[in-house]
């Protein structure tokens, strides 16, 4: 039975979800070969240090709130699904911009 951890839980964790790390590789290899960024920029986009990104993608932890709530705000809400994290509460928090235009676009047609 796997239990979804909250934010505080992942501080002690040194092992992240693998789905987590391999979907992090991902788009940080889209980012290097599409947009041509190199790793030490992606990193400093997404507010962390390089060398914990590099951690991460290889499955390996802590992740702390911060962390993840600077990857929630670069990355979206996303993030929470891949960790095993509950979202927060507000519907509004944490969307990137794609997906409040969406939730405007939904939003207005209901009315």
């Amino acid at each position: 039975m796997s239990e979804k951890k909250n934010l505080r839980e992942w501080s002690s964790t040194e092992k992240l979800p693998e789905g987590f790390a391999k979907w992090l590789k991902e788009i940080i290899t889209q980012q290097e070969t599409e947009q041509r960024k190199g790793f030490r920029q992606i990193a400093a986009e997404l507010g962390v240090d390089p060398a914990l990104l590099s951690r991460w993608i290889a499955g390996a932890g802590p992740l702390n709130e911060e962390s993840i709530r600077a990857l929630v705000t670069n990355l979206g809400p996303v993030v929470y699904t891949y960790l095993g994290i509950p979202r927060p509460n507000n519907p509004h928090r944490n969307k990137n911009s794609i997906e409040r235009s969406n939730s405007a676009v939904i939003d207005k047609s209901v009315v």
